[in-house]
């Protein structure tokens, strides 16, 4: 392991944008699915979907639109990826894709702390997700 590190490294230590760049994870690694992305065309939503689409080579992010701007309702080639309203998904590559600022997992949905106990008192999160489902499959 610390042969190739140090094969990977070269002679010379790494400057700090090389460093960066080996330690940022590519884009398809940080989008998850009920995150909120924008498209480079402007167009917000949640994913819905990571994973294969069948006849497109490698990775595909499924998105439901906030508005009817998309191409699909989460069904590409006859096969069901997600569901969502017709015109509201689309399937995009993560480098098209930016996320956006998230909300804590505890206030998606909640009603925080209604008694002043310092609990979360309910927590409902999105269900309707897949992730890395073999579209073959659907």
């Amino acid at each position: 392991f610390i042969s190739s590190l140090r094969h990977a490294l070269g002679s010379e230590p790494p400057t700090s944008v090389a460093l960066e760049r080996m330690c940022t994870p590519p884009a398809w690694f940080t989008i998850c699915v009920g995150c909120r992305v924008v498209t480079e065309l402007g167009a917000e939503g949640v994913v819905q979907f990571k994973g294969a689409v069948r006849r497109k080579p490698g990775l595909w992010i499924g998105i439901a639109l906030d508005l009817p701007q998309g191409k699909n309702d989460g069904s590409a080639g006859n096969v069901r990826y997600f569901s969502c309203a017709p015109k509201h998904g689309i399937f995009a590559r993560a480098e098209k894709l930016r996320m956006l600022p998230q909300q804590s997992q505890a206030t998606v949905g909640t009603e925080l702390d209604a008694d002043d106990d310092g609990v979360a008192d309910s927590l409902s999160l999105p269900t309707q997700a897949h992730t890395g489902v073999d579209a073959q499959a659907l």
